[in-house]
């Protein structure tokens, strides 16, 4: 296992520094000479042509680089400015051409509950989380907070997803249970505000 907060290992060095790439170069080296010692009649990876990439490295990895949505300084939409726009055209076209854009929301979400998901899908155009979504309990534990991040929170007793506490903004719930990835933009984005269509960051 790893933790992306410390950049190491669980009870292991070998995922120590995750993106750093002479580690990786090593890492890729020491199980190629593992495959080729304990699998010595079988071609080599090296020997073959390489496969063709369809790993989406932003839905697999999301979790580590979506802002946690009760972090960071707090500031309001306001008509007029762009994060306001973005989510405006959220609740009222989006969410219907396409609600895949905004797990955990409906129709009936506020705009301050998009702002918080753009906010947390790290959009430009809002740099900052809406100050009137507070937590359940402004003084919330640690397991709590890491439950609202989607990582490492308490399991349900199936053990299948994150035990988030009721109350919470749905997107927070959202981020609990690791809704799928924003899709690529469309041929076509009709009204829809450009940057709502920049890739995420």
């Amino acid at each position: 296992e790893y933790d992306p907060f410390t950049d190491k290992g669980i009870r292991t060095s070998f995922w120590d520094g995750i993106n750093n790439t002479a580690a990786n170069s090593k890492r890729v080296t020491a199980l190629r000479k593992l495959f080729a010692t304990k699998f010595s009649n079988q071609t080599l990876d090296e020997e073959m042509p390489s496969p063709p990439c369809d790993f989406n490295f932003g839905e697999f990895y999301k979790e580590f680089w979506w802002n946690a949505p009760f972090e960071g300084e707090c500031k309001d939409a306001v008509q007029g400015d762009d994060c306001y726009k973005m989510a405006k055209w959220g609740k009222t076209e989006g969410i219907y051409s396409h609600p895949e854009y905004y797990p955990g929301l409906s129709e009936s979400s506020t705009i301050q509950e998009f702002q918080q998901l753009l906010y947390m899908q790290r959009k430009e155009a809002c740099p900052h989380r809406p100050c009137g979504i507070k937590k359940e309990d402004e003084a919330g534990d640690a397991e709590s907070e890491r439950a609202a991040r989607g990582v490492r929170g308490n399991t349900s007793p199936k053990g299948d997803e994150p035990d988030v506490p009721r109350g919470r903004p749905c997107m927070a719930n959202a981020r609990s249970r690791r809704p799928s990835g924003l899709p690529e933009a469309p041929a076509s984005r009709g009204n829809a505000p450009a940057e709502h269509y920049l890739p995420l960051r």
